[in-house]
């Protein structure tokens, strides 16, 4: 038989789970967070999709999601009142916004943050200073203004008062003007509050894009890291280191890097201990691990017990479902094989348990079911009085009589809940050795016909066998599984089959 392969849950699904915690932490903003991630993971998840409607603080948001849960299920009732109750916020808030102000001129924002020249930017600094040394240069060639020349270079000044000396000579000296000491400011030393806010508004840039790698880093280039250097106390920073590790932790999660996970965790518990929402997730995954490597070493029973407790806090976490199945599975099978069917039967139910569609532990099942069976009654003694058969459908039993002597008990299987076998007083209408279902195309062996049910009569027949020769419900008796007859082992149905007479009485009741 095929193993029974068992969904693992998408990252839609485990973003979802993660937004809950967080909502019943009361950690809003987080929560948000994660479920957009699994709405984006998962654009079809509905159970996402309403999770971050009913969450949005923003209507229109709200409006647009409940939409779309519409578009994938039409008749999703949840979505539909989420829309009035979308449309209904819209109307307040749109009731409740202040009339616009007059409009005001606005101010021109400066070139520059800081007053000029000081806070000027210093390729303005550098055409000052230029500007002055021309000046001074000029002034030192002799230059003056009521020679009435032409301005020329500084270079050609000085030539030009070389070669007429002479003339100059009676002229009376001029000092050189001295040029004004050029004083360019230096970049003022940031405080280590200047220098915090300044991280922390990058940190606000890569936490809008999720980017936890740099946000939280081992080294301590983390952003986070680094304003905490500044900030050592301050709640919020702490809080978002945690969160980032958290995230970056749940990522390697959904890249299946279990290990990476856990390191991560670790750091975020670091950076806030006693988180409730980390400390859950880390048991969790330590408990997968653990229960991971004892299914590698064979370890059936470690497996379960450790599988268990993450089975039982998150069916859905990561491929633990499969893998408490198997587990469950093989110690069956063990069991089996040093001869404890009683334990190997109890295994194979709770496999079947974790995944109702495992069909190696369905089969295992019925044939330990099958061994620890009594067996088969031999013919009664001889008995006086009247024969009649009795049906209890609350116990599943079918017992047969000649006057008050017991003939015959064996377990039954009646009609399923939805095509349930009906209480009365009947009696045996006809025998048929091998009868034929057209409708469900099945054969009834040691057919006793007891009523009609419309067009269809009902009966009692041995474990039906399909057209390809298979036997249905082999290893379900006990339980309600027919479309409405009276079903009975084989041999016993051989017996009853040649016990009972046309005629005979039948009371079914419960």
């Amino acid at each position: 038989m095929g193993a029974s392969t068992l969904p693992t849950p998408g990252p839609a699904q485990r973003w979802l789970a993660i937004g809950q915690r967080a909502l019943k932490a009361g950690r809003r903003s987080d929560a948000l967070s994660a479920l957009r991630k699994a709405a984006a993971a998962d654009p079809a998840h509905l159970e996402s999709l309403l999770w971050l409607a009913r969450t949005s603080d923003d209507p229109q948001e709200s409006l647009r999601l409940f939409a779309r849960v519409l578009t994938l299920d039409q008749h999703n009732p949840a979505a539909r009142a989420g829309i009035r109750r979308a449309r209904r916020r819209l109307t307040h808030r749109s009731a409740a916004a202040p009339a616009p102000d007059p409009i005001r001129p606005t101010a021109a924002r400066p070139p520059f943050s800081a007053p000029w020249p000081g806070g000027a930017e210093p390729f303005l600094q550098l055409i000052l200073l230029g500007a002055v040394l021309l000046l001074g240069l000029a002034a030192l060639a002799g230059w003056d203004e009521t020679a009435n020349q032409e301005f020329q270079p500084p270079v050609v000044l000085a030539a030009a008062v070389e070669t007429s000396a002479d003339a100059a000579s009676d002229a009376p000296a001029v000092e050189p003007p001295v040029a004004p000491e050029i004083v360019i400011p230096a970049r003022p030393t940031l405080t280590d509050a200047e220098r915090a806010e300044a991280i922390l508004r990058d940190l606000d840039t890569v936490w809008a894009d999720e980017d936890w790698e740099r946000a939280s880093p081992r080294s301590s280039r983390g952003l986070a890291a680094q304003a905490l250097a500044f900030r050592p106390d301050d709640p919020e920073l702490k809080q978002k280191l945690m969160a980032a590790y958290f995230y970056q932790g749940v990522a390697y999660l959904d890249q299946d890097e279990p290990e990476r996970a856990l390191a991560k965790f670790d750091k975020a518990l670091e950076a806030q201990p006693g988180e409730p929402q980390v400390i859950a997730e880390r048991e969790a995954l330590v408990a997968y691990l653990a229960g991971r490597n004892f299914y590698l070493q064979r370890d059936w029973v470690s497996a379960i017990q450790s599988l268990r407790k993450v089975y039982a806090a998150y069916a859905g976490y990561l491929d633990t479902r499969d893998l408490l199945y198997r587990a469950t599975y093989e110690q069956g099978l063990a069991l089996k094989q040093n001869k404890d069917l009683a334990g190997a039967l109890k295994a194979f139910q709770a496999a079947i348990d974790i995944d109702a569609n495992g069909v190696e532990a369905r089969g295992e099942w019925a044939q330990a079911k099958a061994a620890l069976a009594p067996p088969t009654p031999t013919a009664p003694p001889a008995a006086t009085g009247d024969k009649w058969i009795d049906i209890n459908l609350a116990t599943q039993r079918f017992r047969a009589y000649q006057g008050q002597q017991l003939i015959y008990d064996f377990v039954t299987s009646t009609g399923e809940p939805a095509r349930p076998t009906q209480p009365g007083q009947y009696q045996v209408l006809d025998k048929i050795p091998n009868a034929y279902s057209v409708f469900w195309n099945l054969w009834m062996p040691n057919w006793l016909g007891i009523y009609w049910a419309g067009t269809s009569e009902n009966g009692i027949h041995a474990l039906p066998i399909l057209s390809n020769g298979q036997t249905l419900w082999s290893g379900y008796l006990g339980r309600r599984v027919s479309f409405g007859c009276v079903i009975l082992d084989t041999s016993a149905a051989r017996l009853i089959y040649n016990w009972a007479e046309i005629g005979t009485p039948v009371n079914i009741h419960y």
